[in-house]
């Protein structure tokens, strides 16, 4: 089942990024406003991989 918010958060990350759909560790930083150890710690993102918006918004639902 869908988390409520996904859509939302999805909705407003690809807002963000007007629509880009790759988003590397910096840009998550920059859109959540955690430094990069906490955004790798809590995406399990590791040196220089991309996670798609869809998997960004589904991961912030997952951390509320």
């Amino acid at each position: 089942m869908e988390h409520p918010y996904y859509r939302d958060n999805l909705e407003d990350i690809l807002a963000y990024f007007n629509g880009k759909r790759l988003l590397t560790t910096k840009e998550i930083c920059q859109y959540t406003g955690k430094t990069y150890r906490w955004v790798v710690d809590h995406f399990g993102l590791k040196g220089g991989v991309c996670i798609s918006a869809p998997t960004l918004a589904r991961k912030l639902c997952e951390i509320i």
